[in-house]
């Protein structure tokens, strides 16, 4: 597997390895330590895991971080030469682009994993439009979350596709009940990159000192977000935590920051079935297509990424409103759909099968 985190709390990832390893196959994801503080080598459930050390600051752009990664790219591609492997899994275009170099004959798995083509700006877009569609054309399997993805793909590549959404494993919240608190804790635990989103929880704990603001993981814009939350007392920081610990994460969450920024309105990212799997109370954009979502069995709230007036609305309605989490928390009973990672993880067998 190729990756360009430091593999220590990525969900997905993980949960993919863990399972290739079920089935009895070897498995080692090299992956890109932009800090260069986790050990080169190392396992996990019998993963293996070879970190490249080749500092790059996080958020400082592409022009700063190309030349990095590029580095990155002919570490793995000079390393691979050296290894015996049937499969070459590669997580998100960057992973990918690492894979286009491998010219080994072997196959090779394209996971998109929440990559949208229009995610960059005009003059970029035709440059990663024409690697993802090389990509697509020149691995043996795409593996996509959603529709809009399936959309972007050309009809001469439909038959490569896997479908694997972001479902939770059934057995890591065993215990949902929520820990007590005087205040209202809105969570986020993942890859915090989205800053419209962020910033706005930021501004409204400027106004509202009965709610908090958690964020666990770390991400491009951290630093950022911290300037912004200096001198505000009930914004938090936890930084990177385990796969394991998210049962815990999710005690002290009463609402998840299901916002993404508008390119992000067309997913189903790992957050919203963590929701479910939690009944904790999203907050979403109200275009998104989550929105339809949380509308019909009312479980959350709606808002406008691009309007912090929305968010005043909405932390307004919850402070006002005696028990309105907990009759929101409680509609997720009527939610009668399976969102199970086992049941949709076996479209990986399709690789090592076929």
């Amino acid at each position: 597997m190729i990756l360009t985190n430091p593999f220590v709390a990525d969900p997905r990832v993980y949960k993919e390895a863990k399972y290739y390893v079920s089935k009895g196959h070897e498995v080692e994801v090299l992956c890109w330590d932009r800090e260069c503080q986790y050990a080169v080598d190392d396992e996990k459930d019998g993963i293996l895991i070879h970190r490249f050390h080749i500092n790059s600051v996080y958020g400082s752009g592409i022009k700063k971080q190309l030349p990095a990664y590029l580095k990155f790219r002919k570490a793995c591609i000079k390393y691979l030469k050296r290894q015996k492997y049937d499969v070459l899994h590669c997580h998100d275009l960057d992973g990918a682009i690492v894979g286009l170099g491998v010219r080994t004959h072997v196959k090779k798995v394209f996971d998109m994993h929440e990559y949208y083509l229009d995610a960059h700006s005009k003059p970029i877009l035709r440059v990663f439009a024409y690697l993802v569609q090389k990509a697509q054309t020149t691995f043996d399997y795409i593996i996509y979350l959603n529709d809009k993805q399936k959309r972007d793909v050309q009809q001469c590549n439909l038959s490569k596709l896997l479908y694997l959404p972001n479902y939770p494993e059934k057995g890591i919240f065993n215990d949902i009940e929520k820990k007590p608190s005087e205040k209202i804790r809105i969570g986020f635990a993942g890859n915090i990159r989205h800053i419209k989103s962020c910033s706005n929880l930021v501004e409204c704990c400027k106004k509202y000192n009965s709610i908090e603001v958690h964020f666990y993981g770390y991400g491009d814009i951290v630093d950022k977000l911290k300037k912004m939350a200096a001198g505000i007392n009930n914004v938090f920081f936890h930084g990177r935590y385990k796969y394991e610990e998210l049962n815990a994460i999710y005690q002290h969450i009463d609402i998840v920051n299901c916002v993404y920024d508008s390119l992000g309105n067309d997913g189903y990212p790992n957050k919203f079935f963590e929701s479910i799997a939690t009944r904790t109370p999203m907050l979403v954009d109200y275009r998104s297509v989550r929105a339809d979502f949380v509308k019909k069995y009312e479980v959350g709230f709606l808002v406008n990424v691009d309007d912090i007036d929305t968010y005043h609305r909405v932390m307004d309605q919850i402070l006002i409103e005696d028990g309105i989490l907990k009759r929101a928390s409680n509609n997720y009973a009527n939610v009668k759909e399976r969102f199970f990672w086992e049941d949709m993880v076996v479209a990986l067998d399709n690789i090592v099968a076929g």
